[in-house]
């Protein structure tokens, strides 16, 4: 067993908020972005909203970010 316990929860917007804190401190693919949503979200659809949320602000673009590390 994992000495932490459960990820804490996330309503939507703080959902958001954890996603741009997580890309701020690196790149990541959209696949790491939502495997690690996954992990907090308190409803599954609230997943592809962020995703969403961050395609259309140009956050997640698994292109480029294959570009950058080749």
């Amino acid at each position: 067993p994992l000495p932490f316990g459960k990820p804490r929860r996330y309503d939507l917007e703080t959902l958001k908020a954890y996603a741009l804190r997580l890309l701020a401190s690196r790149a990541l693919s959209a696949g790491e972005l939502r495997d690690r949503l996954r992990r907090h979200a308190e409803r599954p659809e609230d997943i592809e909203a962020v995703m969403e949320s961050m395609r259309e602000y140009g956050f997640t673009n698994d292109q480029r970010f294959a570009e950058h590390f080749s």
